[in-house]
């Protein structure tokens, strides 16, 4: 992954939300899929209705 340039990984648990805000692919020539680039809220419900965003 980090030959591919992964900045953030993650492991989702059960109660992490998400919200996919931009989605972009960049293509090759020939229609492959070169590189995805997403940029994703990650929402985490607290206690007391409260909640983390990262």
């Amino acid at each position: 992954m980090t030959q591919r340039g992964v900045i953030y990984v993650t492991k989702m648990k059960k109660n992490l939300m998400y919200k996919v805000e931009k989605d972009t692919i960049y293509q090759t020539e020939h229609e492959g899929m070169e590189v995805r680039v997403q940029q994703v809220t990650f929402r985490k419900e607290l206690q007391k209705g409260e909640a983390n965003k990262h």
